[in-house]
């Protein structure tokens, strides 16, 4: 868990990935400092397929926020722009899936060992 400050109007970068192929939801929450109102401003999702850039997703800045990572994004950002100073706290992001990338992974290797045995012996 990561705590970043941001400035009103200011552009931050929270969450910065590159290329590991797998979906991802990352999860972050929004406090204005020094008030109790309900945190606005924006975010943006940059993502890419392999190395062609997306549009630019904006959302709207809440206090619970969930931003999607798909398979294809090799890089991928966040920036958070508030319209009042703003603690953001990014919270874990799992894996979504990860034991359907694992079972892949196992029968491909099983696949093949079968192969590398199989013309070994022979």
């Amino acid at each position: 868990m990561k705590t970043i400050h941001v400035k009103a109007g200011e552009k931050k970068r929270i969450i910065h990935q590159f290329s590991n192929s797998l979906r991802q939801s990352h999860n972050f929450t929004a406090e204005p400092i020094g008030s109790n109102a309900d945190p606005s401003g924006l975010i943006e999702v940059k993502g890419s397929n392999w190395l062609l850039p997306k549009p630019v997703v904006p959302i709207d800045l809440k206090r619970e926020n969930v931003v999607e990572k798909s398979t294809w994004d090799t890089f991928f950002s966040v920036y958070v722009t508030p319209e009042t100073d703003t603690k953001i706290t990014v919270t874990s992001s799992p894996v979504k899936n990860l034991w359907l990338y694992l079972v892949v992974s196992l029968v491909i290797v099983a696949f093949a060992s079968s192969f590398f045995f199989a013309g070994a012996g022979g």
